[in-house]
């Protein structure tokens, strides 16, 4: 089984999911996720917030892979993003301040051994005096050695809570903690303000589906003067790139030379390899003579060479792993103009055959460090993440 997004609801708070159980349901069916409502309180004699962990865990066992919690006065106000692919490994959630700690209002859950026994651990836990029931236990576990490095932070936009932990622009509104009135209000005003959605006619761009559509994203959006492209191996993406991209310059940067240091990756090669992978970018891209300009050098030694808010595109592809893709992010950033889009590809974490990345963990670092947020390709497999520099 693929994903599922659980909601439970006792008492007055039925009536909130009430309000939002149809936007949720059209939101999982348009993710391809299962929709899972439950009016009542499987977690009893605990009071009903210790329900969330009991229906994770039943996902789980269940054998979905991908598990999105939402508490009842949650609205997903973003429906473009897919939450259930926040994350690749372990649980995804936004640290909500005064005091700081994990919020499990909303939950994102890939499905492990160490998932699972983390939610096993939360289950036993006693009931406690306070009104959040579930969430010290959920930090208080998330604090013992055994599960150090399970948990994503994930940036406030995907738990915007009012007077608490707010984003300038909210993948999911959030209104714990106050009146019911005032969260019922809250709730309907959200929905009302739900943006078109991308069959509307009112959405002014299409989503990238995949990363062949960049270029023409870049081309309805004005994006036509000089762009880089970090890691380029032999072109392929180069060239399909320029055959599309009605701007003026692709900048090539790529050192096509071996790295040692136990550098675990299918692309460092020998350095002979190397050399003839330059050669079939130059044949690839001979259609294209005197649109693209090669940087024969490592990304992080090139980047001093461009001013900041220069380039209308950059795309990441160079070294995967967590620290270097965070660094890249951060430098080509600053060289994109302002309303510019940075974008990159293997939009993934893990050890896997291709070698170790960490992609997905640096997007989501960098998330948290600036408020913005990516949005995804569809690929099913090595899908690219993109994102738009906002014009302030």
């Amino acid at each position: 089984m693929s994903g599922i997004l659980l909601q439970l609801a006792t008492d007055a708070d039925r009536e909130l999911l009430s309000l939002t159980r149809a936007h949720h349901r059209w939101y999982a069916w348009r993710h391809g996720l299962e929709y899972l409502c439950v009016e009542a309180n499987p977690a009893a004699p605990k009071r009903s917030g210790w329900g969330k962990v009991t229906l994770v865990l039943l996902a789980m066992r269940m054998g979905f892979e991908r598990i999105v919690w939402l508490d009842a006065d949650a609205v997903i106000f973003d429906a473009t993003i897919d939450l259930s692919r926040l994350v690749d490994r372990g649980i995804g959630m936004v640290r909500h301040p005064s005091p700081d700690h994990w919020s499990s209002g909303v939950m994102v859950v890939v499905t492990s051994q160490a998932t699972l026994n983390f939610f096993q651990a939360v289950h036993a836990e006693p009931e406690n005096e306070t009104p959040w029931m579930e969430r010290p236990a959920i930090n208080a576990v998330a604090e013992r050695p055994e599960f150090a490095g399970l948990f994503v932070r994930l940036a406030a936009a995907y738990n915007s809570v009012p007077g608490s932990a707010v984003a300038a622009s909210p993948v999911v509104y959030a209104a714990y903690g106050l009146p019911h009135a005032t969260r019922r209000e809250l709730i309907l005003r959200w929905l009302k303000d739900l943006p078109a959605s991308e069959h509307s006619s009112a959405a002014a761009v299409p989503e990238v589906h995949f990363r062949e559509d960049l270029a023409g994203f870049l081309n309805r959006r004005g994006l036509l003067g000089e762009a880089a492209e970090i890691g380029v191996q032999r072109g392929g993406f180069s060239r399909a790139f320029l055959d599309r991209w009605q701007g003026k310059l692709l900048h090539l940067v790529d050192p096509w030379r071996h790295f040692a240091g136990g550098y675990q990756d299918v692309g460092n090669v020998t350095d002979a390899e190397h050399e003839a992978n330059l050669h079939e970018a130059e044949r690839n891209l001979a259609a294209h003579l005197g649109r693209y300009r090669i940087h024969r050098q490592p990304s992080q030694e090139a980047v001093g060479a461009f001013a900041d808010d220069s380039l209308d595109f950059v795309y990441i592809d160079a070294n995967h792993e967590y620290p270097a893709v965070l660094q890249d992010i951060r430098s080509w950033f600053r060289k994109v103009r302002l309303g510019g889009v940075l974008a990159g590809h293997d939009y993934l974490d893990g050890t896997l055959t291709m070698g170790e990345f960490g992609v997905k963990s640096a997007v989501r670092a960098f998330e948290c460090e600036t408020g913005l947020i990516a949005r995804g390709t569809l690929e099913p497999q090595w899908p690219s993440w993109y994102l738009v520099k906002p014009n302030r």
